[in-house]
C-alpha cells in the first residue's frame, strides 16, 4: 500500500467536514473539540499522520469503524 504524503490543507478540510453532532472516538475528543483547538494541533497531527503512513504503524483504534446500516 503506497499513500502520498499527508497536508495540513486535507485535515483541515476533513475535520471542517465532521458533523458536530457525531461522538467522541477512543481518544475521548468530539468534533466541537477538535474544530476549536486545530490551529494548535494541526502540526503534531500532519506528524502524527506522516509518521503513521510512512512507517506503517497505525494504532489499533484507528482499524476500528463503527459502521451503520440504513437497511
Amino acid at each position: 500500500m503506497v499513500c502520498d504524503t499527508v497536508t495540513r490543507s486535507e485535515i483541515i478540510n476533513i475535520v471542517h467536514a465532521f458533523r458536530d453532532s457525531i461522538s467522541p472516538g477512543p481518544d475521548n475528543i468530539g468534533p466541537k473539540l477538535l474544530k476549536f483547538t486545530l490551529g494548535d494541533l494541526i502540526e503534531p497531527l500532519v506528524y502524527i499522520y506522516y509518521l503513521s503512513f510512512g512507517t506503517g504503524c497505525v494504532p489499533d483504534s484507528f482499524k476500528i469503524a463503527k459502521v451503520n446500516s440504513y437497511f
